[in-house]
């Protein structure tokens, strides 16, 4: 097995309908006959111990990745060797949409925590987008995702101030990392404070400053990367100063992103 890029998967007997993530799968449309038809060409359960490379920047790859359980963070390296945080991605995303064009990848992707990746190859994927129509629209639904949370990650920097960016980003975890709503909701920051301030085009110590700002006014309480949200209410009205509104159930929205209309 190739642990830069897995260019030869390795077919597993784990049954992708008996996964536990089917629903946040690609191949969660698929019968029973069609995974083991292309079981030679889907690599389940790969594992990787924190901070391992699923992939690096310049790789060779012909595969996407599903994560199954864990987190990974996306990251690039500049010319002069600064290393800048673009992504984090948590179970049920995708990896790898960046080599689909060239088979090279244009980030790296590294393990944030104990994690279990899958992989699809490209050939599968050209496959059941010619054989499969729901299959395709699937993946250009994953596709305008990762278009849309570019877009504001783009706002974000340019347009929000720092108490914002945090508060956003809060409210994204939030969503993505499918917490349960009630009174105090627990969110593990399993990315550091560098990781974050990368990510939002900060410094540390500003996170640092915030989530302490924001402790002090009641919103959560911070314990390490152990963190409480113990007022979302108030979290949504500070991240842009606009009337309190209910956020959404996490289940109850569509992909993985805030709605624009919500934080932008």
């Amino acid at each position: 097995m190739d642990k830069t890029g897995f260019t030869h998967l390795l077919p597993n007997k784990d049954s992708c309908h008996d996964c536990f993530k089917k629903e946040q799968c690609l191949a969660k449309q698929l019968t029973i006959s069609d995974v083991e038809g292309l079981s030679a060409l889907i690599s389940k359960n790969i594992k990787y111990r924190c901070g391992d490379y699923i992939y690096r920047q310049g790789d060779t790859s012909e595969n996407i990745f599903i994560v199954k359980s864990g987190a990974t963070k996306s990251l690039i390296n500049s010319v002069e060797g600064n290393e800048l945080v673009i992504g984090f991605h948590f179970a049920g995303e995708v990896l790898g949409f960046d080599a689909i064009d060239t088979n090279i990848h244009a980030s790296s992707v590294l393990a944030l925590d104990n994690s279990i990746i899958c992989g699809f190859s490209r050939q599968l994927l050209d496959r059941l987008c010619t054989t499969d129509a729901t299959f395709q629209k699937e993946l250009i639904a994953r596709f305008s995702h990762e278009i849309v949370r570019d877009y504001q990650l783009l706002i974000l920097i340019n347009k929000k101030t720092a108490e914002q960016r945090v508060a956003i980003f809060l409210l994204e975890l939030l969503v993505r990392m499918g917490s349960s709503r009630g009174q105090v909701i627990h969110l593990n920051l399993v990315m550091s404070r560098a990781d974050i301030a990368s990510y939002l085009g900060l410094v540390p110590e500003t996170v640092s400053r915030v989530l302490s700002k924001f402790e002090r006014m009641g919103m959560l309480v911070v314990k390490k990367k152990k963190l409480q949200i113990v007022n979302d209410q108030l979290l949504v009205k500070y991240s842009n100063n606009q009337p309190l509104q209910k956020l959404p159930e996490p289940n109850a929205m569509e992909g993985n992103a805030i709605p624009l209309a919500l934080l932008y």
